[in-house]
């Protein structure tokens, strides 16, 4: 395999409300993406109703359009996952959407989406007793491929999603909560991951480069989403330590190997504004 080098950070600060400002969910439902790296295509006042009918009362921002090849997603607290619209409405300023339900005066949103840039983890902050609760938080990757997981929420406390997020176009929250939830950036995660010959031998020799300040660590697994017989799910993978200590909580330029290649690695932070290359080579050839 040749050389592949793949790179975690610089991330942008951590800020508790880049996706999603503090907001109180009704009932099972979205929220607003509306934190301060969100936007949007068209944002008003609307309500829905069980019908799928969306009747706009007030115009904020663009023009509400559908019909495309691309359909937009509306979003707002309290709309139902995956409403689209598709056409409009029997009168004056409505439309119709492909989920239904009672939303009553609520600023909604189309085509919103948080533009993270350079992929990193996401916060949930609560403010109150909402543990058990669950966030459904849909986006894309590094790569711009869509990704998805379920979080737990905590009462008063911050949890962070498992993968990285570049973007953020859907938090779908389980039930009713009893405080606000906000949806913000970590300053931290992972790299791309990198994915090994199963057929070659080892070692693979691994480089990391440091720029700036950044503490990462290493971490390989065996498990593949891909798998044909056995696929787990990207935010199930079960990543373990390398068996190098000096590539955990490491913050220096440093070189290391495998003794045996793993299906994937990658190269995780946890603190600092800096950015770590990782440079992968897995010299062994596969043998006949």
């Amino acid at each position: 395999m040749r050389p592949v080098t793949v790179t975690a950070g610089p991330f942008s600060a951590a800020v508790a409300t880049a996706v999603a400002l503090a907001q109180t969910a009704p009932g099972a439902g979205q929220l607003a993406i509306n934190g301060t790296l969100a936007a949007a295509q068209w944002i008003g006042t609307a309500s829905l109703a069980a019908t799928g009918l969306l009747s706009v009362t007030g115009n904020t921002q663009g023009a509400v359009s559908v019909g495309s090849l691309s359909p937009l997603a509306l979003s707002g607290l309290g709309v139902p996952a995956n409403a689209v619209l598709w056409g409009p409405g029997p009168v004056a300023n409505s439309w119709w959407s492909t989920v239904g339900a009672v939303v009553a005066s609520e600023t909604m949103y189309l085509g919103a989406v948080a533009k993270i840039g350079v992929a990193q983890q996401i916060t949930f902050t609560t403010s109150s007793t909402d543990a058990g609760k669950t966030a459904t938080v849909y986006g894309t990757d590094w790569a711009g491929n869509p990704i998805s997981e379920t979080v737990t929420l905590a009462s008063t406390a911050t949890v962070n999603s498992v993968l990285s997020y570049a973007t953020v176009t859907q938090v779908v929250i389980s039930a009713a909560t009893t405080g606000t939830v906000s949806v913000g950036t970590a300053g931290f995660g992972s790299s791309p991951w990198v994915r090994l010959d199963d057929f070659a031998p080892g070692p693979v020799s691994l480089t990391f480069a440091v720029n700036g300040t950044i503490t990462y660590s290493l971490q390989q697994t065996d498990q593949d989403p891909s798998d044909p017989t056995n696929p787990v799910a990207p935010a199930a993978m079960v990543w373990l330590a390398s068996s190098d200590a000096t590539t955990q909580a490491a913050s220096t330029n440093i070189k290391s190997q495998f003794a045996q290649a793993p299906r994937f690695a990658r190269v995780i932070t946890t603190a600092g504004a800096g950015s770590v290359a990782m440079t992968v080579a897995q010299q062994g050839a596969v043998p006949y």
